[in-house]
C-alpha cells in the first residue's frame, strides 16, 4: 500500500507538475493537498483548474498525469513540509511529509515539534519516533506519532437470584371459569443446601486520555453485597448464598430471607392452641371457631374458616373460604384468595379474589375480584381502592348491599388538612428566616453576640430544622394521597350479570343508588357524578 504523491519540476515552457497514483488501497492526492502545498511554498500563480482536472482525470486513467502550473519557469525553492491531522476521537496524529524541490531545506525535529505544538497536542507524543522520522520517512506516507490512551469501561455488578423474587400470587382461572385454589404461584420454595444467589462483583474501569491532554473519565461501578437473614449461608468469598432451612424464599429491600413454614396436619383447635409464627403458616386442616392465627409471612388454609380472627403480614388464601359466623376476621397486609366469603370481615391490603361475598363486611386497597361459576356479591359492605368487578351484585330480593370504591371522603379531608397544614409552616419558617440571616451577617461583620442572643437563634435554628422535617413528612403524605386520588377517579364497579335494585354504588364520594335491575354494565364517575355504561 502507498498513497499518491506529486512533484514539482521546471521546464523551459513553464513549471510542471506530476502527480502520481496511490497503489494497492493507499490515500489518493486530494486537490486540498495540492493547494495547500503550493500556498505553503508562496506558489500563488498557477492554473487551479489544471489543478483540479489532473486530479479528477487521474482517478479515472488511475496513471500519473503531468500538467502545466505556470507558463513561465519559476525560480523558487520550496522546503520540506509536514502536514499534521488529528483523529476526530483526538485519540491519535498523524503527520505526512511532502518533498522539498531540489534545492529545499529539510524539516528538522524542531521545526516539527513547533509545527505539532501549534495543534496544542500535549500528550502521548513520541518524540523519539519523531526525530527518527525527520532523518528517514517515505513521502505521502501516514506516520502516526502520537496516541491516547483509550478509556477502559468497567463492568456493573449483578446479583442473580435462583428463586421467584416476583410471585403473581393469583389463582389459575380454569377454562369453564372456576378457580384452582391449589395452583398458587405465591410462594418461593426453597431446600436445604439450595443456591440462593449469585453475585458477579463489579470490575472497575480505568480513566483515558486524549492526545490534547483532556481526561475521559470512566463510570464508577456501584458496588454491591449479598444480603441475607441468618438462615443464609454465605460462602467465604461472599459471592455465592446457600440456604440453612427447608422453607421459603423472599426479597424484601434487596435483602433474601428465608424462612421454614410452620406445618398444622390437621385442625386449628384446642390441641393446637392459637398459633403466633415469625414466618409462614400452612393448615391443612380447619381453623375452628375462637383461634386465632398470627403471621408474619403468609396463611395458607386448606380447609373452612369458621368465626377465627386470622392476621398475617404477607397474603392468606383459604381454599375453602370462610364461614365467619358474624365473628370471623381476616387481616392480611397482602393479597386475599378465598373460595367463598360468608358472615366475615376481610381487610386486605392487595387484592380480594373469591367467588362469592355474602352479607360481609369486605375491603382491599386494590381490586376485588369475585367471579368463578358463582361470582355474586349480596348483602353487607364491599370497599375497593381501584375496583369491584363481580357477575352479581345485590339479589331479586332486593337485599341491601353497599359498594364502594376510589379514595374515601376521610382522605380526602386529610389531604386538605396535610395541604393547610404546610402552608401555614412555611410561612412560619419565611418569618424565621430573615431573624437568622441578620444574625449571621453580624457574625460575619464581627459584632459581638451576647450568651441570651446565642441561645435565641438556637432555639429558632432548632424550630426552623422541625417545621422542615416535618413539612418533608407532609409532602410524602400528600403525594401518596394524590396518587391514590388520580387513581380512585379511574375507580369502576364492573357487572357482567346483574346489579339488582336497592344497591349503594359510592366511587370516590359520588352516590348512584340502583332502581332497578341493570346487566352487563359498568359504573363510572365522569364529571364528579356516578355514570352507567354498558359493557
Amino acid at each position: 500500500m502507498k498513497n499518491g504523491f506529486f512533484i514539482l519540476e521546471n521546464k523551459d515552457d513553464g513549471l510542471f507538475m506530476t502527480i502520481r497514483p496511490a497503489v494497492e488501497g493507499g490515500k489518493q492526492v486530494k486537490v486540498e493537498d495540492v493547494y495547500k502545498y503550493l500556498d505553503n511554498g508562496n506558489v500563488t500563480k498557477y492554473s487551479h483548474a489544471n489543478v483540479k482536472k489532473a486530479v479528477e482525470e487521474l482517478s479515472v486513467t488511475d496513471t500519473a498525469v503531468t500538467f502545466q502550473l505556470t507558463p513561465k519557469p519559476l525560480d523558487i525553492d520550496i522546503d520540506e513540509q509536514a502536514y499534521v491531522s488529528i483523529a476526530t476521537d483526538r485519540m491519535s496524529a498523524t503527520v505526512v511529509f511532502y518533498p522539498p524541490t531540489p534545492n529545499g531545506k529539510k524539516m528538522t525535529t524542531q521545526g516539527l515539534i513547533k509545527d505539532i505544538l501549534n495543534y496544542k497536542i500535549k500528550f502521548g507524543i513520541d518524540e523519539e519516533f519523531l526525530a527518527g522520522l525527520c532523518i528517514e520517512h517515505e513521502y505521502f506516507t501516514d506516520y502516526v506519532f502520537a496516541r491516547g490512551i483509550p478509556l477502559v469501561e468497567g463492568k456493573p455488578a449483578k446479583i442473580t437470584y435462583h428463586f421467584n423474587t416476583k410471585p403473581t400470587k393469583k389463582p389459575t382461572i380454569n377454562p369453564d371459569g372456576t378457580v384452582d385454589y391449589r395452583k398458587l404461584d405465591n410462594i418461593s420454595r426453597v431446600n436445604k443446601g439450595q443456591l440462593i444467589a449469585e453475585l458477579q462483583p463489579e470490575v472497575q474501569g480505568s480513566n483515558g486520555k486524549d492526545i490534547l491532554g483532556n481526561i475521559l473519565k470512566c463510570t464508577v461501578e456501584k458496588h454491591l453485597v449479598l444480603k441475607g437473614d441468618k438462615n443464609c449461608e454465605m460462602t467465604e468469598d461472599g459471592l455465592k448464598m446457600y440456604s440453612k432451612v427447608d422453607g421459603h424464599a423472599k426479597l424484601v429491600s434487596g435483602v433474601v430471607n428465608l424462612s421454614n413454614v410452620y406445618e398444622v396436619k390437621n385442625n386449628v383447635d384446642n390441641s393446637t392452641g392459637d398459633i403466633e409464627y415469625s414466618g409462614n403458616v400452612y393448615i391443612k386442616g380447619n381453623v375452628n371457631s375462637g383461634f386465632s392465627i398470627k403471621a408474619k409471612g403468609d396463611v395458607i388454609v386448606d380447609g373452612v374458616v369458621e368465626g377465627a380472627d386470622i392476621t398475617c403480614g404477607g397474603q392468606i388464601v383459604l381454599k375453602r373460604g370462610i364461614q365467619g359466623m358474624g365473628s370471623g376476621v381476616i387481616r392480611a397486609r397482602g393479597n386475599v384468595v378465598a373460595k367463598f366469603i360468608e358472615n366475615a370481615r376481610v381487610i386486605s391490603g392487595g387484592f380480594i379474589e373469591t367467588e362469592s361475598i355474602i352479607q360481609s363486611n369486605v375491603s382491599a386497597t386494590g381490586d376485588i375480584n369475585v367471579g368463578g361459576k358463582k361470582g355474586f356479591i349480596t348483602g353487607g359492605t364491599v370497599a375497593a381502592g381501584k375496583g369491584v368487578r363481580a357477575k352479581m351484585i345485590g339479589s331479586p330480593m332486593g337485599v341491601h348491599t353497599n359498594i364502594e370504591v376510589g379514595v374515601s371522603p376521610l382522605k380526602r379531608e386529610r389531604y386538605k388538612e396535610i395541604k393547610n397544614d404546610i402552608l401555614i409552616k412555611t410561612k412560619d419558617i419565611d418569618k424565621l428566616y430573615p431573624i437568622l440571616a441578620s444574625f449571621w451577617k453580624k457574625i460575619g461583620n464581627g459584632d459581638l453576640i451576647s450568651p441570651q442572643q446565642h441561645d435565641y437563634i438556637k432555639k429558632i435554628s432548632a424550630t426552623v430544622k422541625q417545621l422542615e422535617k416535618i413539612i418533608k413528612q407532609e409532602k410524602e403524605e400528600a403525594e401518596e394521597i394524590e396518587a391514590e386520588i388520580t387513581s380512585g377517579q379511574s375507580a369502576t364497579v364492573e357487572v357482567s350479570g346483574t346489579v339488582y335494585p336497592d344497591v349503594d354504588i359510592n366511587i370516590s364520594g359520588a352516590f348512584f343508588k340502583t332502581k332497578a335491575e341493570r346487566s352487563y354494565c359498568k359504573f363510572k364517575i365522569t364529571d364528579g357524578v356516578v355514570k352507567v355504561e354498558n359493557l
